[in-house]
């Protein structure tokens, strides 16, 4: 009741959202999702929320994990997964893309991770730079941000688009999960 969403909403959609901003917002064509809630006991006390044990107990009425899969209509797919609680002893976040040349991996601490054919030859490549995530200095640089735009009258409706299509994805992925069948973005 307080959450006001599942997993997908609350953290996938941040994935989401990257994934597509690296992918350069490509027009979505299809969703095909599902929605569980399987696991509610990992966020009694005791259990394993996020990752880390549970000290309050809580009742769960949302999904503890949602998968989909997108189709773009420049042919791209992408497949996802969110969740709150899973039987993983760690908690895990990364993005890889990949294609006809190469791939990439970004994982939980930003490590950056490239993958290319080379003459037939598959290698790997970690680049000698610093992703390091900092949680503490996120909200400080969004409000520095959005300051900056507000004073320099810089408000993109581009951005607004993103974020629409964003929750368009995200609405016909939940209509899969409850229709069990592909739908319209």
């Amino acid at each position: 009741e307080m959450s006001g969403g599942g997993a997908l909403i609350d953290i996938g959609i941040h994935s989401l959202d990257r994934t597509l901003y690296v992918l350069g917002y490509p027009k979505p064509e299809t969703a095909w999702g599902a929605a569980y809630l399987m696991l509610p006991h990992l966020a009694a006390p005791g259990g394993m929320l996020f990752g880390a044990s549970s000290a309050a107990s809580a009742e769960i009425n949302v999904e503890d994990l949602a998968a989909g899969m997108l189709r773009f209509k420049n042919g791209l797919t992408l497949i996802f997964e969110a969740s709150f609680a899973i039987n993983r002893p760690e908690v895990f976040y990364y993005t890889e893309l990949y294609g006809e040349k190469g791939g990439a991996r970004i994982d939980r601490d930003k490590s950056l991770v490239l993958w290319r054919d080379e003459q037939g030859t598959l290698t790997e490549t970690t680049p000698a730079y610093d992703l390091a995530f900092q949680p503490e200095l996120i909200y400080e640089r969004q409000l520095a941000e959005f300051r900056r735009r507000i004073i320099h009258n810089d408000l993109s409706e581009h951005e607004h688009d993103e974020a629409v299509a964003v929750m368009r994805i995200i609405d016909a992925v939940y209509r899969s999960a409850r229709s069990g069948s592909p739908e319209a973005v």
